[in-house]
């Protein structure tokens, strides 16, 4: 069965940090990569209001190219949803479905991946 992994860019931008950033956020898709293949990356819009001036360009730049991807306006239930949705989605097509988030999806048929930074470098833990 391969596996798919979903990051909450929220979560990736923001660790440990008090104002989100795009370059964190792109370390830790990398380190997500070296682990698994096939990585999406789902946000919240308004992710881009919480980063720096400087990089809501880029933001943009990320959702036009599909390199992150975002829930339609007027999604029933916004980001959360989202998340589960395609998380539930790629489990019906017989992935061995991980995503690395902080929120509370409810049961599914996923499981977690913890995000760590020992010694400098990202790490993704599948458990």
């Amino acid at each position: 069965m391969s596996k798919i992994l979903f990051v909450d860019a929220g979560l990736a931008a923001g660790w440990r940090r008090a104002e989100p950033d795009l370059d964190q956020l792109d370390e830790g898709v990398a380190a997500a990569r070296e682990l698994v293949d096939d990585t999406v990356v789902l946000a919240d819009a308004s992710l881009k209001w919480s980063l720096p001036e400087s990089q809501q360009e880029r933001f943009e730049e990320y959702r036009g190219t599909a390199a992150v991807l975002c829930a339609p306006g007027g999604t029933k239930g916004g980001h959360h949803a989202f998340l589960a949705t395609a998380a539930r989605a790629a489990a019906a097509k017989g992935k061995d479905v991980w995503v690395l988030s902080a929120l509370d999806l409810g049961k599914g048929p996923w499981r977690t991946a913890l995000l760590r930074r020992p010694d400098g470098h990202w790490s993704i833990e599948l458990q």
